[in-house]
């Protein structure tokens, strides 16, 4: 299955929102360490962290930097994915002035690409969903993603979520 990471982020974001009953959910949302892909906020308000993955380049640039944060080495480059999962599989690395890790952190990646990311992920918390053809099955979970700490989203993180919306609606509407 060849789709491209736009149509699967818009299918995700319908698919959390209408099937699962998210609470909220944010395409493109802006963190300390880039843009998440999708982030979602459940109805029992705990962030989810979503990163699509359609070629085995992008998926295996981030498979190195998990390794290198299991292994306790530096990563040859891609400095802040290293540090996006440093902090997100080690509490202790947490920086107070940043908004919390997600909750939970899901790969999911397409169906050719299921095999080449679940011996690194299931060394982690992560989980790992796969991209279907089905219309009323579009994703298949592979391995659920476990806690990577058990708070709730702050009001100061969905103030800054809302703030996040509310920008870029204001941007296109501008346009």
């Amino acid at each position: 299955m060849n789709l491209p990471a736009n149509q699967i982020k818009r299918s995700l974001s319908a698919h959390l929102m209408l099937r699962l009953s998210y609470f909220a959910v944010h395409e493109e949302y802006e963190n300390h360490y880039g843009r998440c892909d999708v982030y979602g906020i459940t109805k029992a308000d705990y962030g989810v962290e979503f990163e699509i993955k359609v070629s085995k380049s992008d998926l295996m640039s981030e498979i190195r930097a998990i390794m290198a944060v299991l292994d306790n080495t530096m990563p040859d480059r891609s400095c802040n994915k290293y540090a996006k999962h440093r902090d997100y599989l080690h509490k202790e690395t947490h920086d107070s002035y940043r908004l919390p890790p997600p909750c939970k952190f899901i790969f999911v990646v397409t169906s050719d690409l299921v095999e080449v990311a679940r011996p690194i992920i299931s060394q982690t918390p992560y989980g790992l969903w796969a991209v279907t053809d089905s219309l009323f099955r579009p994703f298949e979970v592979i391995k659920q993603a476990e806690n990577l700490h058990k708070n709730k989203v702050s009001e100061k993180h969905i103030r800054h979520l809302l703030r996040s919306l509310s920008y870029r609606f204001a941007l296109a509407s501008a346009q």
